[in-house]
């Protein structure tokens, strides 16, 4: 059976007409409950986290009784549900010189301190020396939505890490491509595995893709289905929506 390409892609010509959906969609997701497993990344970091916690920041203004002749001080705040739990897809194994621990996940939470002040469960981190832990909190909560971006090189297409390496089956450790290493200065990472794809717990999985510098991943990974988001579309791609900009489909026929 053909995959219809238009009926996984979400286009978009310009990058911040791209944002500003992903934004919203994000902002109308946490007003639900449920576990969402975000990314790290300049994809999301640069704009979307910003954007998205500043909804959730406090808003002043101020009102004027002439009766009473005084002014009163209001604040608007957009509230996560009670019921939200966040958590990521992947996180590096520092060298022991560096010691550099939960540098994702707290690249992450850097970027949304007022969502995160809101969370009634605090932000679950992946413990590097747990593995297990982390599969079992998985599997027992049972991710709602993933977000996640794509990696830039083309013979890998990697999803979360997942392809970096191999198509991991579950949430493992896994040596990352020589050009990995040299972007995040180390040799290793936990990433989680397709078995997670599979929970019926798992509503949809958005992968966002911008820039001229993602076309020729995006075009590996409608090719080759042994590369990370590769496998997602030729599994899963009932759940799946891809949602890019011009630039970074231009190697792509959708028609």
């Amino acid at each position: 059976m053909t995959l219809n390409k238009q009926s996984i892609i979400k286009s978009f010509f310009l990058e911040k007409e791209l944002d500003d959906y992903v934004i919203n969609l994000l902002y109308q997701e946490f007003l639900k409950p449920g576990l969402i497993l975000l990314p790290s990344g300049n994809t999301f970091e640069q704009n979307i986290y910003p954007q998205l916690d500043s909804i959730f920041s406090s808003t002043e203004f101020q009102t004027f009784n002439p009766k009473a002749q005084d002014t009163k001080i209001h604040q608007l705040k957009k509230k996560t549900h009670s019921g939200l739990m966040l958590s990521h897809l992947d996180e590096l194994i520092p060298d022991e010189a560096s010691g550099d621990k939960h540098r994702f996940a707290n690249a992450i939470k850097f970027k949304i301190p007022n969502i995160l002040f809101q969370l009634k469960i605090i932000f679950k981190e992946i413990d590097i020396n747990d593995t297990e832990g982390f599969r079992q909190y998985l599997k027992s909560t049972g991710p709602r939505l993933i977000f996640a971006g794509l990696g830039a090189d083309p013979n890998h297409s990697h999803f979360a890490f997942i392809g970096e390496e191999f198509i991991n089956t579950e949430t493992t450790k896994i040596t990352l491509s020589e050009k990995i290493q040299e972007v995040h200065n180390c040799k290793e990472a936990i990433t989680i595995g397709t078995d997670i794809l599979k929970l019926n717990s798992l509503e949809k999985i958005y992968v966002v893709v911008k820039g001229a510098s993602k076309a020729e991943s995006l075009k590996a990974a409608f090719e080759d289905d042994t590369t990370g988001l590769g496998y997602v579309i030729a599994n899963h791609a009932d759940k799946l929506c891809i949602i890019t900009d011009s630039k970074a489909l231009e190697l792509i026929d959708i028609n």
